[in-house]
């Protein structure tokens, strides 16, 4: 597979959506989040109000760890003023070189508060982070490897042995992609946050 330094890679693209359908099958609570279904509501794109907010501190993101935010307006969330400053945490999961943070719950003192937030990066108005570092040229060149090394020419179904081949390679990159995949996140880097329970205008 050639990789591309350029513009968006067939194969490549192919590839991470094969990877995302791998790993939802394996956790289906990451499934859940991937694969929910777009509101009913027509006007779920439109305008809405957003909560600026950044990057609280230099941290770098894998999947399945914890993101720290902070606000940058005081807002009213399910009832409750949450000043200026506060720090919020979202549950970080990786999708087409987005990184996605899932925020349900936010402490004032000692009160949890349930919210729904949707993460925006400011700079492309996209829901979930950019996240170029996400990549798989890694697993891919290896598992590649692995996979043309186990491929034998001595049967007489070449066909089989390719396609057992290709779910191995598979496995490989799923099990790579899920150690391997990562985002340095700086502090400061401007976000958007949507919360969800609002009714749009």
């Amino acid at each position: 597979m050639k990789e591309n330094n350029g513009g968006n890679d067939p194969e490549m693209m192919q590839l991470n959506a094969m990877m995302d359908k791998l790993i939802a099958v394996q956790n289906p609570d990451l499934a859940k989040q991937i694969y929910k279904k777009p509101e009913q509501n027509s006007a779920y794109d439109s305008l809405f109000k957003a909560i600026p907010a950044v990057i609280a501190v230099n941290q770098k993101a894998k999947q399945g760890s914890v993101v720290e935010l902070r606000i940058l307006d005081t807002v009213v969330l399910n009832g409750m003023v949450i000043p200026k400053g506060h720090a919020f945490f979202g549950l970080a999961a990786f999708s087409n070189q987005r990184l996605n943070l899932e925020i349900k719950n936010i402490r004032m003192g000692n009160q949890v508060i349930p919210v729904n937030l949707t993460v925006y990066d400011k700079r492309d108005a996209m829901p979930g982070i950019y996240a170029p570092e996400a990549l798989l040229s890694d697993a891919i060149g290896s598992g590649t490897v692995d996979a043309m090394g186990s491929v034998g020419l001595n049967g007489f179904d070449l066909t089989t042995q390719i396609a057992g081949a290709g779910i191995d390679a598979a496995k490989s990159l799923l099990t790579k992609k899920i150690r391997r995949v990562k985002q340095n996140l700086k502090a400061g880097y401007p976000l958007l946050l949507r919360d969800n329970t609002k009714k749009l205008k």
